[in-house]
């Protein structure tokens, strides 16, 4: 049973984002996270103000050897006042390489039709919630959603929520050069969903991808749901 938040995350991570989705052909919701865990890449810090620890933990980020550096309160503010200071500090932070990504325990994957997100039998044993703020490199979370976007990884997200969670981010790292390319983008993305994929070639590439990339990232997979319909972002 789980005492702390780090030891609550280390749990779902196990239970729920490193084993095979059936939502996702096989895929598991976090493809990247297992490897992270296994070579000591992922930092939890328990803070009583989320956005002053986040703020202090994204000026060490690059001095550190860390991939994903995770700030977690018990302290939860207003989801809308939450919601934008993170895209705030992004605009920031996009000139730095670096990217974060809010969760908060009012968002809702039911509604948001991520039913991928939230269908699993695992709770938590942490009875309170708790709001976190995820760290990464931009560069590298965006090539790593790359990677699992050849994967189809993406086709079950609605329309909106690929955009807002995949294509802005890849706007906010590559600028103007991103939404000139987002037709095509977008048409790609519609192409491959609309064709049949061989499932042998399908799952070779995928334990390709899960054994030997060296870029692993918990932001690549979008928003993650930590407690069974439980709302979160």
């Amino acid at each position: 049973m789980a005492t702390s938040i780090a030891d609550d995350l280390r749990e779902w991570s196990m239970n729920v984002l490193e084993v095979p989705n059936e939502h996702l052909d096989g895929l598991p919701a976090c493809p990247y996270a297992k490897k992270a865990w296994q070579d000591n890449k992922v930092k939890i810090v328990e803070t009583k103000n989320i956005y002053k620890e986040t703020l202090r933990q994204c000026t060490e980020f690059t001095d550190n050897r860390y991939e994903v550096v995770v700030c977690a309160s018990f302290t939860i503010p207003n989801m809308q006042e939450f919601s934008t200071w993170c895209e705030e500090r992004n605009n920031l932070l996009a000139k730095q390489d670096l990217h974060i990504m809010g969760f908060h325990p009012e968002f809702g994957a039911e509604e948001a039709e991520l039913d991928f997100l939230y269908e699993h039998s695992w709770e938590s044993s942490v009875k309170d919630e708790y709001c976190m703020v995820f760290i990464q490199s931009l560069s590298q979370v965006d090539d790593a959603s790359l990677k699992l976007e050849k994967l189809d990884y993406y086709k079950v997200y609605p329309e909106d929520e690929y955009q807002e969670l995949v294509i802005k981010r890849r706007t906010k790292r590559n600028g103007n050069e991103t939404q000139s390319n987002e037709k095509e983008n977008d048409a790609g993305r519609s192409s491959k969903e609309a064709s049949s994929k061989d499932d042998a070639r399908r799952r070779s590439s995928k334990e390709a991808s899960s054994k030997d990339d060296e870029r692993r990232d918990y932001g690549a997979s979008g928003r993650v749901t930590k407690k069974k319909q439980t709302k979160q972002h």
